[in-house]
């Protein structure tokens, strides 16, 4: 196999923070928390590249809260012209951390110039990562520790998926490490919200560690951390940061030290692209207050506003297989993939890959009270969850050679396009789009409004609609 590693820096610049418009994600709404004081630790665009019998595959995960559809496709497009892969073999994603800068518009976004410029060096990234390709071994190994209190459920399950996965990557010429890809699970919310520079929590922390050992470059892929929060840790700020974020660094290098299994020729790459429902009137009023125009590309089709987006699969010779989320996957919906996926060898499960689209809760789970339903209030429809699950299922099954992909992806086609059909034309036009004196949706609104994790966006949203004209608080 030949495989490579690129990295660039993608801090915001003194120029930058001085207009007081690069806006951290993750907490709060529609900064509320206040622009960027300053860079804590780098902010990095990590990416790695995997080429074997004509089959290629490039990832890059960037320190930022979340990506919309719109940004990641820019950079998988300018990626492709220059390497010659298809976009479609090309993964970008976020490892969540909630002092990384917003580039999904929900806490105000970042200005053209940083996003033109973290677009720019996430290409470059890749760029490098494939340029660097030379002969190399891979290994994969994973653990799952029996106890050490590295994750947690928020949900009140008492169980989260704890298993570090890592690919380890060699040079053949001399053995040389050339980097390690970590695979973990637990929300990068080490940091609170009154830390308003840049960083890449724990995760920037735990790379910086691993590589100090290692000596190879560390790409962190954010695992399912729907309802995963960080386990123990010492101190406070960033001192605790720092301290969890060597815990992991050394749960990847105990994981690296366990039994590896080498990896044999042969590389899968599929993709389903799906149009995601949205019904949460919160995202809605959104889309509609024009928040999210910079990063995300929605579409109206009759009455109902939907979201392009994918999710992917990735077979490594015999040994390692991957599925990709669209968003933050809870545990119970990611679970039973990883359970089909340890079947067969090491299992990967990376979230928040070429799109964001919040929470992905299994309907079994819906709205029954864990955590006062805080992750059904920002998930983009009640089926995200059991959608994005079902159709990994699907690409495994073609993956492995028990379906025809070829067939999988027309059939899916073929009901989007019945959808399509159902519903009439799309339109381009947000005003008078969506029916906002629909009782449904205003009661949706009057229950979100409601709920304290959820109303201070809704009544901002609710004003600045107001303001255009759209509808009038009162009504609320």
């Amino acid at each position: 196999m030949a495989t490579g590693f690129g990295m660039r820096n993608v801090d915001p610049s003194p120029e930058e923070l001085a207009t007081n418009r690069i806006f951290l994600g993750g907490y709060g709404a529609l900064g509320i928390r206040g622009a960027a004081t300053g860079v804590n630790d780098p902010i990095e665009a990590q990416a790695f590249y995997i080429e074997s019998e004509g089959v290629a595959y490039a990832h890059v995960v960037l320190d930022v809260v979340g990506m919309g559809n719109k940004v990641s496709s820019a950079i998988r497009e300018a990626a492709a012209l220059r390497t010659g892969m298809p976009a479609t073999s090309i993964m970008v994603g976020s490892t969540h951390t909630h002092c990384g800068p917003d580039f999904q518009g929900l806490w105000a976004g970042v200005t053209e110039s940083y996003q033109k410029f973290v677009v720019d060096r996430s290409v470059e990234a890749i760029v490098e990562a494939y340029s660097s390709k030379q002969e190399a071994e891979l290994f994969v190994s994973s653990t799952t520790p029996n106890g050490g209190n590295y994750n947690r459920n928020r949900r009140a399950w008492g169980w989260a998926i704890n298993t570090t996965s890592v690919l380890d990557v060699r040079a053949v010429r001399d053995g040389s490490r050339l980097g390690v890809v970590v695979n973990f699970a637990a929300h990068p919310v080490t940091l609170g919200m009154s830390v308003r520079e840049a960083s890449g929590d724990y995760i920037g922390f735990a790379r910086e560690y691993t590589r100090d050992v290692t000596g190879g470059q560390v790409v962190f892929v954010t695992g399912a951390i729907g309802d995963v929060s960080p386990g123990a840790s010492t101190g406070s700020g960033f001192e605790r940061a720092r301290s969890f974020g060597k815990r992991i660094a050394e749960l990847t290098i105990s994981t690296l030290e366990s039994d590896q299994r080498r990896v044999s020729p042969g590389l899968t790459v599929l993709v389903d692209s799906y149009k995601q429902t949205v019904t949460n009137p919160v995202i809605i009023l959104a889309w509609l207050a024009g928040l999210m125009d910079a990063y995300y590309t929605m579409e109206v089709v009759g009455d109902q506003l939907s979201v392009e987006t994918s999710v992917n699969y990735v077979r490594l010779g015999n040994e390692a297989e991957a599925v990709t989320f669209p968003g933050e996957s809870l545990s119970r919906n990611a679970e039973p993939l990883q359970t089909t996926l340890l079947s067969k060898g090491v299992a990967f499960l990376f979230g928040l890959t070429q799109d964001s689209l919040g929470y992905l809760v299994p309907t079994d789970e819906w709205q029954t009270g864990r955590n006062n339903d805080y992750e059904e209030t920002v998930s983009m429809d009640r089926l995200a969850g059991d959608q994005a699950r079902d159709r990994l299922f699907a690409l495994i099954r073609a993956g492995r050679g028990e379906t025809a992909a070829g067939a999988t992806e027309e059939r899916r086609t073929g009901r989007a396009e019945a959808r399509a059909s159902a519903h009439g034309p799309t339109s381009t036009s947000k005003t008078g789009a969506l029916d906002l004196s629909s009782p449904l949706v205003r009661q949706r609104i009057r229950d979100l409004l409601g709920k304290s994790n959820s109303a201070p966006l809704a009544s901002e949203l609710l004003a600045r609609l107001s303001a255009e004209g759209h509808l009038t608080i009162e009504d609320f």
